[in-house]
C-alpha cells in the first residue's frame, strides 16, 4: 500500500565495508538521525519514514508548514508496505529495514546487493566514458599494484585519486598537492582496504553540475539538472536550487547533448539490475590551448538518492525555480532569512538560503 523511506546517508561507507555488520562513524549516524525526516519531502501520503518515536512531534509540523507527508515506521504499520526506499542499497540497508520488520519479499536478496555494489564502484565511470566514445586519455584507470599506481602518478602528477566507494567528494586526492610518501601510502592503503584505487586526469574545472536520473525496471528516465558547490578540498558544500533553463545560463554552455548518450550507456548496464535514483556528477572546464568551454559527462556515478534529488523536491515543493537559493547542510545556524527544512537536530542544520 505505501513505501517505507530511509535515510541512510552513511550508505557508501557501507558499500566500502562489504559486509553485513556495519558500524557506522558517529558523525554519519548524527548526520542520519538529523536527517532522518528528509523522506518526508517525497513521500507520499501513505508512506512510513524510518525514525525514532520522539521525532513524531516533528513530523507534525512539517506536515503543517510545509504540507509533507508520511508518518513514522512502527512494527505494526510496517506490514502494509509493498516497497522499500532507502537512500541507498548494501546489505546494512537491508539490515536496517528488516529490524523495524520490513516483509523479506520486498527487499533485494544477497546477490542483488552485490550487484548494486559492483555497479557502485567508480570503475562504472569508465565503462560508461568508454560507451560514450570519450578519448582514453580523459578515461579513469583502475589500479590493484600500489607501485604501478605510484608510477603512473609520477608521469601525471596533475591527476586525481579516488577511492573506488565513496561520496560528496570525499575520497578524492589531488596529487600534485600531496608528497610523494603521501601518495605512496595514500595508494598502498586505498588498495588494501578497498581491492583497487582509481586515478583519473584534473581538468581546469570552472563549475560543477550533475544530470539526475530515475531507474526503474526497464526504463532510465532523466528527471533534471543539478547544480552544486564543492569547497577547495573537493567535498560537496550544498545545491543551488534553480531551473534547468537557468543551470544550462549559469554552465555557459549546453550539457543537454550529453543527456541521451549517457542514457543510452547506462541503461544496458542498469536495467533489470538497480531501481531507483542515481546522479551523474558532471563539470564544465577550459582547455589549456584556447580556453575553450568543455563539459566532462560523467565524473562521478551515484548509484543512490543524492542531494541534488533532495534540491529537485525542494524546487517542486516551493516553486523554486525562479527564484534561485542554495540547500546546505551544516553545522551552524543558518542566516536569518533563510528556511530550516527540518526541525535541527544532533547538531545539524538543513536550510535553504536565498540568493540574492
Amino acid at each position: 500500500m505505501g513505501t517505507i523511506h530511509l535515510f541512510n546517508p552513511e550508505n557508501d561507507l557501507a558499500l566500502a565495508f562489504g559486509k553485513k555488520h556495519f558500524t557506522a562513524p558517529a558523525a554519519a549516524m548524527a548526520l542520519h538521525r538529523a536527517g532522518a525526516l528528509l523522506p518526508m519531502w517525497w513521500a507520499e501520503s501513505n508512506d512510513l519514514i524510518l525514525a525514532t518515536n520522539d521525532q513524531a512531534d516533528d513530523v507534525e509540523f512539517l506536515k503543517s508548514r510545509f504540507g509533507l507527508n508520511g508518518q513514522i515506521a512502527t512494527s505494526q504499520n510496517i506490514r502494509s508496505v509493498t516497497k522499500a526506499s532507502p537512500w541507498g542499497w548494501s546489505e546494512d540497508a537491508v539490515a536496517q529495514l528488516r529490524a523495524i520488520g520490513t516483509p523479506g519479499e520486498i527487499l533485494p536478496d544477497k546477490d542483488s546487493i552485490n550487484i548494486i555494489r559492483n555497479l557502485s564502484h567508480r570503475r562504472l565511470t569508465r565503462e560508461v566514458l568508454k560507451r560514450m566514445n570519450v578519448p582514453e586519455r580523459l578515461l579513469p584507470i583502475e589500479f590493484t599494484d600500489p607501485q604501478k599506481a605510484i608510477a603512473h602518478i609520477a608521469s601525471n602528477p596533475n591527476s586525481f585519486m579516488k577511492l573506488p566507494w565513496s561520496s560528496s567528494g570525499r575520497g578524492i586526492l589531488q596529487c600534485n598537492k600531496m608528497p610523494r610518501k603521501q601518495i605512496e601510502n595514500y595508494a598502498s592503503g586505498i588498495i588494501r582496504r578497498q581491492g583497487s584505487l582509481m586515478i583519473e586526469p584534473e581538468y581546469d574545472k570552472q563549475k560543477d553540475f550533475a544530470a539526475l536520473f530515475a531507474c526503474n525496471r526497464d526504463r532510465l528516465q532523466f528527471k533534471a539538472l543539478s547544480a552544486f558547490a564543492t569547497n577547495d578540498h573537493n567535498a560537496y558544500d550544498g545545491n543551488i536550487i534553480m531551473s534547468d533553463n537557468r543551470i544550462i545560463d549559469w554552465l555557459g554552455t549546453d550539457p543537454m547533448p550529453w543527456i541521451e548518450r549517457l542514457q543510452n550507456a547506462l541503461e544496458p548496464l542498469l536495467l533489470n539490475k538497480y531501481e531507483g535514483w542515481l546522479g551523474i556528477d558532471m563539470l564544465t572546464y577550459t582547455l589549456p590551448s584556447d580556453g575553450k568551454l568543455q563539459i566532462a559527462p560523467c565524473i562521478e556515478i551515484n548509484l543512490r538518492t543524492t542531494m541534488g534529488v533532495v534540491s529537485y523536491h525542494l524546487r517542486q515543493k516551493l516553486a523554486l525555480s525562479n527564484r534561485p537559493a542554495i540547500f546546505r547542510i551544516g553545522r551552524t545556524a543558518p542566516p536569518i532569512e533563510s528556511t530550516l527544512i527540518l526541525p535541527p537536530r544532533d547538531g545539524f542544520f538543513f536550510s535553504i538560503q536565498p540568493i540574492a
